[in-house]
């Protein structure tokens, strides 16, 4: 039965008031009543990397054209054997799957975008951020969340949680006048872009944009400070170096060059720890989102031997990309040491995820990648979009079930929002899950979700098919999941843009059954045409509702929202 969205107000019987009341039940000193929330978020992380979900896939359910590269050795790939990345890939996170056995492993689970700054947006509004014109990275950073979209921190803070955001942010417009400060005063008359300015002088990148902290730096209004946090550590840039980082901001305050030997998943996990332990000494609710780095650019930098020596592979960036995968699965476990400590391990709604799937060529295009799914993050395939999800919440959810309903990212708000007892917006994309994770309801949370973005291979396989600038000349696709079929648009190549297309190629209108076909190999919209009708007709009617692309060229939009 299709569920109603949520009212704006949630009514409650009178056992539920000393959960949902911030009053009742609660003073200074004593434990929260009211749940902790912690949502961990990885980066660029696959659904087959993810141990809870690997355990049940063989070596037929990998993308067969990754797994040519991988194993043909091509050149922009790390060539390994897919059986030991299969085997390291199911012994990384064993207190995650833990969590998942006794908790709820959702199997269809999907981010808003297949890149991270729209997918963090969405998760972080409930919205699909393509209602406000953001459909790739470029636009995000130049608009971050609207002002007049109300965010997760914001309603947790006012409901009287201790909110803190660690780790990567990349939702807010960077700091320009930082850099254009240091560039005025030198006179400064190049590019400004950090990119073309450190290829121009690296003198002058090192004074405006690495010794401000540039790279990290959030304009004042979308600061997490402004923006609901009450505690912030880390960068608002797409990804900060595992070691001696220059964009990791306490606060308002540049840190500066990080330390040497500092390792940022565990400073990432310290900061997350110290913040909870302040929290529950005050008898005040947490809530913690938790982005860690990892495993953003994995390969290009060893994790501590004590997580690479759990891995023996004969490839050593398998045991690598693993080790850093095995180092967020222990920062999960003491996150739960401390919340053990004070007794509020069962009073923890905590969910796990990733923004996007795993990314191609030398970021972390190690096996089993994004299997059962087809392609990668920024693709129109399944593989940058469908993601691992797990929940966990002892005795508030019925446990140790797989879950197979389409749910979204952006559930996680209203989901967060229900469990601390405040009303629930109207308006939302997302939906609350906590009818199903308690057993309350049955069935699917959506009828169908929605998908619109670039279809790009800057960050999956770069052979014949790649061109460094297609951020901005790459085709949009949408696309339409409801139950087993996925209805698919993808935009014209044109000519010229990639080496093995140089007639370029015609619009796609693609339908498969991702139940009996995960890995989209088959197209059935010649024998399903009443199906694919149905999905057209959906899929225009909410693509009608977005706004045209900041970034991205507007006739790439018209010709997929044209009906």
């Amino acid at each position: 039965m299709k569920r109603k969205r949520l009212l704006t107000t949630t009514v409650v019987g009178s056992a539920g008031l000393a959960l949902l009341n911030p009053q009742v039940g609660y003073t200074a000193g004593t434990p929260a009543i009211r749940p902790n929330i912690i949502v961990v978020v990885m980066d660029d992380f696959g659904l087959g990397q993810c141990e809870a979900y690997s355990r049940t896939l063989g070596a037929g359910d990998m993308d067969p054209h990754l797994v040519e590269l991988v194993t043909g050795g091509h050149r922009n790939f790390k060539q390994h054997d897919p059986s030991e990345g299969l085997q390291a890939s199911r012994q990384a996170m064993p207190f995650l799957t833990g969590l998942a056995d006794a908790g709820v492993r959702f199997n269809n689970a999907y981010s808003a975008s297949s890149l991270c700054a729209p997918s963090r947006q969405a998760l972080l509004s409930s919205r699909y951020p393509q209602r406000w014109g953001v459909y790739n990275n470029a636009a995000a950073d130049e608009t971050g969340v609207p002002l007049d979209q109300r965010c997760l921190p914001e309603l947790l803070h006012e409901a009287g949680y201790a909110t803190a955001a660690i780790g990567k942010w990349h939702v807010a417009r960077v700091d320009d006048s930082l850099r254009d400060k240091v560039l005025d005063a030198e006179g400064w008359k190049g590019s400004r872009h950090w990119m073309q300015l450190r290829k121009a002088s690296p003198a002058m990148y090192k004074k405006a944009i690495a010794e401000t902290g540039y790279c990290g730096a959030s304009v004042f209004a979308q600061h997490p400070l402004r923006r609901g946090f009450d505690y912030f550590f880390g960068y608002n840039w797409s990804g900060a170096t595992y070691y001696k980082a220059d964009n990791i901001w306490e606060n308002d305050t540049f840190t500066g060059v990080r330390p040497d030997g500092e390792y940022n998943t565990e400073l990432f996990t310290q900061k997350a720890v110290d913040f909870l332990d302040r929290t529950l000494k005050d008898g005040k609710p947490a809530f913690i989102y938790l982005g860690y780095h990892a495993v953003h650019g994995s390969l290009n930098y060893k994790p501590p031997l004590k997580y690479l020596e759990k891995f023996n592979s004969k490839q050593e960036w398998v045991n690598s990309f693993y080790g850093h995968v095995n180092a967020v699965d222990e920062g999960i476990r003491s996150i739960f040491e401390k919340l053990k400590s004070y007794g509020q391990a069962d009073n923890t709604l905590f969910i796990f995820t990733t923004d996007n799937g795993a990314s191609g060529n030398s970021y972390g295009a190690i096996l089993p990648f994004n299997a059962p799914s087809k392609g990668a993050k920024g693709e129109a395939w399944q593989g940058g979009h469908r993601v691992p999800m797990i929940a966990s919440w002892p005795g508030r959810i019925k446990t140790g079930r797989v879950e197979e309903g389409l749910v979204s990212l952006m559930d996680i708000m209203p989901t967060a929002v229900e469990a601390s007892g405040a009303p629930v917006p109207a308006g939302l994309d997302g939906r609350s899950l906590l009818p199903l994770l308690n057993g309350r309801e049955k069935g699917p949370v959506h009828d169908t979700l929605f998908f619109f973005g670039i279809h790009s291979t800057i960050w999956s396989f770069p052979d014949d098919h790649y061109n460094e600038g297609d951020e901005r000349q790459a085709p949009l696709f949408a696309a339409a999941r409801q139950g087993d079929w996925l209805y698919k648009v993808i935009g014209s190549i044109p000519p010229g843009l990639y080496p093995d297309l140089p007639n370029g190629q015609p619009k796609q209108v693609l339908l498969f059954n991702i139940k009996n076909d995960p890995g989209e190999k088959n197209n059935v919209i010649a024998g399903n045409p009443e199906v694919a009708e149905a999905l057209r007709k959906k899929l225009n009617g909410w693509t009608a509702e977005t706004k045209p692309p900041l970034w991205v060229l507007k006739e790439k939009w018209e010709e997929i929202v044209q009906p």
